[in-house]
């Protein structure tokens, strides 16, 4: 099911069944990159025209990165969903995630 909601038209299915994948435990790398790619493609279907879902869409996006252990990516999506929306729930991960970059560095 989830797979048919990522090749759906409606970017709300898409942003939610790709939510849904990468909250999975031990999903791939393969799975993660598929749900990512869906969530890009769900924003441009509508998502970032729509204020509702835009922040959203980079939350899910930023999750995917995270999966993806693409850090820098997610950092910039989820400042960018904060900016939109300071109560989207990405505070803490973010904060976690900044702390990682710099440890890395």
């Amino acid at each position: 099911m989830d797979k048919a909601n990522l090749k759906s038209s409606d970017y709300s299915r898409i942003i939610g069944a790709a939510e849904k994948i990468l909250n999975e435990p031990d999903i791939s790398q393969s799975r993660a990159r598929e749900a990512l790619e869906a969530v890009i493609r769900a924003r441009s279907l509508g998502a970032d025209s729509n204020p509702a879902w835009t922040p959203n869409a980079l939350k899910v996006q930023g999750l995917a990165h995270e999966v993806l252990d693409e850090l820098h990516e997610a950092i910039q999506v989820y400042e960018e969903a904060i900016v939109l929306n300071p109560k989207i729930g990405v505070k803490r991960k973010l904060d976690a995630l900044k702390k990682r970059v710099v440890g890395r560095e």
